[in-house]
Order: C-alpha cells, then structure tokens, then sequence
C-alpha cells in the first residue's frame, strides 16, 4: 500500500494536506454511510476504511513516514539506470482505464473489483440483460438506495446508461468519436447527451469522463487509429490548467492556513466545475484571433480566472438572507479568501507561462466584485440581471446555452451545500 495514493496526496504533502485529505477520504468511506447498503458494500467500506486509517497513521508518524519514503524510493528506477530499450506494450481499453495508479474513491462509483454483486444484478436487469460481471470495468449507480436500476456500466466493449424515464442507451467503444463531460453530470458521447446523473457528485462524473477519454486515446492511438475526439486529445495539453489551480490552492491554504473558513473546499468544487470545460474555452479560444504567442493553455487560463470569480462571488450572493444577516460584516470579509487565491493564480500563471496575464489585476477584481451584491444592492447596476449577465458572458467563451445555466447552477448548489460546512467548522474552532 502506498500512502501517499491512498490519500491522494503528494509526496511532499505538509500536515494540513494530509489531515484535509484524511477528513475527506474518512467522509466518503465510513462505515457509517453505508448502514442501509448490502452487506458486500459495508465490507468493502470497512475495508477502505483500515486502508485509510492506516495510510494516515504512516503520514502522521515522522519513523514511518521516512520507512515509507525510504522504501518507495528505492523502488523507483534510478536517474543513472539505462532506459529500457523495448517500447511498453500498449495497454488495452481495460487496462488503461483500472490503472493501478489510479484510485476510485467517489461515491455511487465503483471499479472493478469492487463492483458490488448486488449493484450489478440490478444494472443487468435494468440496461444490460446481456452483460457478464467479469466484462465490468466501472459501475455508476444513480439511484437513492443504492438498487443500481438507474446509472451507468463500462464495459471492455462499450457503454451502457439508463435514466429514470427513459430508454436504455448502448454504444461500442470503437464507435465513439468523442466524449465530453458538461454541466448537470452531464456526459455526451458523439455530440449527443448518454447520461445525465441525478445522485452522483459532479466531480465523479468528471473523473470518469476524463478517464474514459484517456483510456480511449491510450488504447486506440497506439495503432494509428484512434476515433477519439480533438477534445480528447488535447486534454493533456490542458492539464496545466488544472496544476495552476492545485497550486494556487495549495498556496493559499499553506498562507491562510484555519483563516481560509473552508472557503478553500468551496473554491476547490467550484474551479473544479469550471474546468470541466477547459476544452470548450481551448475550442473557442483557437477560433479567435490569438492577443499573444504561446500556448492556448495559457489564454484559456487567463479568461478562466475572471470568469470563476465572477460566477464564485455571484454564488456567494444568493446565499439565504438569514445566512448573510447572521455573519453581518463579516459576510464581506469571505472575499479576502477568495482575493488570496486569485494573487496566488496569478503568480503561478506568471511561472507556469512565462509572462504575466494580459489583463490589469484591478480590473478582474473590480469585474468579479460586480457579482458580490444581489441585483438591486451594491455600487455596480448591471442594467440587466447578473445571472442573465453571467450567462450571457459564458455563451459568449462557447459554452451551450444549457451549460451555460447548468454551470451558474452548480455554483450556486455547491455554496448552498458548503453552508453547513462552515457551520460545523464554527462550532468546532469554539
């Protein structure tokens, strides 16, 4: 067992990483959840539960944390070895998509072989009279109590979907030219909508779109004959854009440390959200006149920023009003947070891209400061209503109507549900 992947943490993660990954990974698998699921799904969080307590106990001990690097370092090849000489042999569909490396820690999402029985005799009976459970690599399950009836299965072969009220939807694998992941746990395949999850967080219907796409590149472009989409194949090319984010981030949490009053998870899910559509605002960022050389990445980047917190500030705004009246003054001061990651975003971007961003600092703060006030309050009169300006604003980068409305949303919905987190972080630091 490798800690550090248990945790999803990096190598060189300080102790507030570990303990904010500890809590999170500790919310998703313990027992305590799963008390009305069958009893395959208790033992499977159980399991995942010692694998997590065990992992954090080594990250927290500084003897075995340093057996722990110690050891996994060694397993490393070192710099002085010689290369291989042979290429890798290419890895099938399957194989690309269960990386060992890659952990599967989302709710409602299950990976082979952890594909609980019971879940799956559901989905069979339901959209897939014709699968056998040794063919399931992914199991979505999009229902309340967990019967699996409703979701998703990927298979060696293709994709299988149902959502409540409607038909069951089957595609091959080698019939898929492009796979995108929207708002609303939205996932179109061929420029048409397969699934749209009702019970399953957002960030896992992102995890599994993009890993689908890079299973997909890796399996059919080792050939020469990869269907995947422009989309997919730049989605390594947009990866900086995530980095920036985790960087930024980072920084801010490692400056505010207790101050950030986990406006940092909130900021987190929020950018998140956003960059699922890192490769619709590459698309239409292509098809403009280029303001300078570099990249696209770096472009994409620098409207990402103005965008996120306008859209952020604007999700703060529609907060219930004995929500807002309770914190009273302090309710403005939750823009110093955010105002700490938007310096530490742009520091990065000056080191990731070479140059600072196109436009003034001032001028993104004043823009998304806009958003801060309800219609009809602050110093700024938008002359139309901010959400139908926001929207506005989103179409014109490329996004879709729908996602456009999807995507406010979304914001507004993860604000809503961060409330009662900071709450809770409230009540403990008294």
């Amino acid at each position: 067992m490798n800690p550090y992947e248990v945790l999803g943490v990096r190598p060189s993660a300080g102790s507030d990483e570990i303990e904010l990954a500890f809590k999170g990974r500790r919310s998703q698998y313990h027992p305590d959840r799963y008390a009305e699921s069958d009893a395959e799904t208790q033992e499977w969080a159980t399991e995942k539960m010692k694998e997590v307590n065990a992992a954090y106990r080594i990250l927290t001990t500084p003897e075995l944390r340093a057996q722990c690097d110690q050891r996994w370092t060694r397993q490393r090849p070192k710099a002085s070895e010689p290369a291989e000489l042979a290429s890798p042999p290419a890895l099938d569909f399957a194989s690309a998509l269960l990386k060992p490396a890659w952990t599967w820690f989302h709710d409602k999402v299950y990976a082979k072989p952890n594909i609980p029985r019971a879940k799956f005799d559901g989905a069979k009976a339901s959209y897939a009279p014709a699968v056998a459970l040794e063919d399931v690599l992914v199991l979505v399950d999009d229902t309340l109590f967990g019967g699996a009836r409703e979701g998703m299965l990927v298979t060696k072969d293709g994709l299988y979907a149902r959502q409540k009220f409607e038909d069951a939807r089957y595609i091959r694998l080698d019939g898929v030219r492009s796979l995108e992941n929207g708002a609303s746990n939205r996932l179109t395949v061929n420029g048409a909508k397969f699934f749209e999850g009702a019970f399953v967080e957002e960030a896992a219907m992102d995890l599994l779109a993009n890993r689908i796409r890079s299973a997909l590149k890796e399996s059919q472009g080792a050939s020469g004959e990869s269907k995947a989409s422009p989309e997919a194949n730049s989605a390594d090319d947009l990866e900086s854009l995530h980095r920036l984010h985790r960087r930024a981030l980072t920084e801010m949490r490692n400056r505010l440390g207790e101050s950030t009053l986990v406006i940092d998870l909130l900021i987190d899910q929020q950018m998140q959200s956003l960059l699922a559509f890192s490769s619709t605002l590459a698309r239409k960022a292509k098809s403009l006149p280029r303001r300078a050389q570099g990249p696209v990445d770096a472009e994409v980047a620098e409207g990402m920023l103005p965008l996120f917190l306008a859209l952020h500030y604007f999700s703060l705004s529609q907060l219930p009003d004995a929500f807002r009246k309770a914190l009273g003054k302090d309710f403005t001061g939750f823009h110093e947070v955010s105002e700490a990651y938007k310096h530490a975003y742009l520091w990065h971007f000056r080191h990731l891209f070479g140059r600072p961003v196109a436009g003034k600092e001032d001028d993104i703060l004043t823009m998304a400061l806009a958003f801060f006030h309800r219609d009809g309050e602050g110093p700024a009169d938008l002359r139309l209503p901010r959400r139908q300006v926001l929207e506005h604003t989103l179409t014109s980068f490329g996004l879709h109507p729908s996602d456009a409305d999807g995507l406010v949303q979304r914001f507004q919905d993860l604000a809503t549900a961060w409330i009662p987190k900071l709450i809770a972080f409230l009540a403990e630091s008294d």
